[in-house]
């Protein structure tokens, strides 16, 4: 019946798929800032992880600002924002990780764009998740979320994947870590362009 529902409303089967996006790019990321970190910068474990907590304390707050802006409405202007300052975020830290700044330049840098991201990423996702619990019958809304997890395992596994091929192309052709970031930058870049579902008021 799920399938069924899927099948029969695209609009539902988009906001699944792009919602199993965003936990593609953030499970390639978070690896991603590891590797950039450890292996590019030569930073150590604490120093790397607050790069990556920075991102945690921006997802918060644009969650937040999500909600707000977004009022009693599906607001999906504000997936396209967040979808085009997540890739603005991604392109500035790949372009950090090429340039010949300090490491410790590039590191302080690091903390405001992966903030930022951190905050489009909540912008991104909010209004796709309420779309999701709101959207199905009241029958199927438990089940919704059971396929929009499934999906997000999905598109976690996949990113896993997507990684290690990346780092071998990118150890092979002698490319710096920080390229990663340009990679997932142009993964988002359909969805920046081309989505535009339409808004939708709440019940």
């Amino acid at each position: 019946s799920t399938r069924r529902l899927l099948r029969s409303d695209r609009v539902l089967l988009g906001v699944l798929l792009v919602n199993s996006l965003f936990w593609f790019i953030g499970g390639l990321v978070q690896p991603a800032i590891n590797s950039f970190g450890k292996q590019q910068l030569g930073m150590d474990d604490g120093r790397t992880s607050t790069m990556a907590a920075c991102m945690g304390v921006g997802i918060a707050i644009g969650c937040i600002l999500a909600g707000r802006l977004s009022g009693h409405r599906v607001r999906f202007g504000l997936v396209r924002l967040g979808a085009w300052g997540l890739l603005g975020c991604l392109a500035a830290v790949a372009a950090l990780g090429a340039s010949d700044l300090s490491v410790i330049a590039v590191e302080r840098s690091c903390w405001g764009v992966l903030t930022l991201l951190g905050l489009f990423g909540g912008l991104f996702v909010v209004p796709l998740n309420v779309m999701l619990q709101s959207r199905p019958p009241s029958d199927q809304k438990g089940r919704m979320i059971g396929a929009m997890n499934l999906f997000n395992w999905v598109g976690i596994l996949c990113s896993a994947g997507f990684f290690l091929c990346a780092q071998k192309v990118l150890h092979s052709a002698g490319w710096k870590e920080s390229w990663t970031f340009a990679g997932a930058a142009v993964i988002l870049l359909p969805v920046a362009l081309f989505y535009r579902p339409a808004e939708a008021r709440l019940e």
